[in-house]
């Protein structure tokens, strides 16, 4: 319930701001990465000799993004990610593949530092929502919803004025485990 009232507040703060500020810019685009995920396993503590381990593995992450600036050092930003399959062995060397993939939905806060004509320098916080599901061989899988708290830190190349690629690193913080992906994505602006 906190987080639908964060996301509300930030909504009707990006309304109210949009229509009050002069240099108003909207923006969207999409881009590929890369992610790391590592869930704690439940039993890691408890057993000895490899007979678990957590599950670690990294697979591609694809996003969609959308944003408005409120001038040039600050703007509110949503974004969807789809993280495709990754997938380990546990127990250590049993054969047995456990598979993870998920999506989440973001919105967060992107103070801004203009570096010249060409480079801005940034970061993002915010808030997460995801999904993770998990599926162990010859098992039913299982799916999981949180939220998180999220940081990313990145740098925009403006190639023109309404076209930029954008580098990101972002690292959320999930109950029992990490995950962390750096993106590339093209952004439009629409002046």
């Amino acid at each position: 319930m906190r987080g639908i009232r964060l996301a509300m507040g930030l909504v009707a703060m990006l309304g109210l701001s949009a229509t009050a500020a002069a240099d108003t810019t909207f923006y969207a685009g999409g881009g590929v990465g890369y992610y790391n995920i590592k869930i704690d396993h439940p039993l890691a503590g408890t057993c000895t000799t490899g007979c678990s381990r957590n599950f670690q593995d990294s697979s591609a992450v694809w996003n969609i993004t959308g944003g408005v600036m409120l001038g040039k050092y600050v703007g509110l930003q949503a974004d969807y990610y789809d993280y495709s399959q990754a997938q380990d062995q546990i127990p250590i060397n049993s054969g047995v593949e456990t598979d993870v993939s998920g999506d989440a939905w973001e919105l967060s806060v992107r103070p801004t530092l203009p570096l010249g004509e060409h480079f801005d320098l940034f970061a993002r916080l915010g808030y997460n929502w995801y999904n993770v599901d998990l599926k162990r061989q010859y098992v039913k899988g299982q799916s999981d919803s949180d939220n998180a708290s999220m940081y990313a830190v990145g740098m925009d190349f403006n190639a023109t004025p309404s076209f930029s690629l954008t580098g990101e690193y972002e690292v959320l913080n999930v109950d029992d485990g990490d995950l962390w992906a750096a993106t590339l994505r093209a952004t439009y602006r629409f002046h």
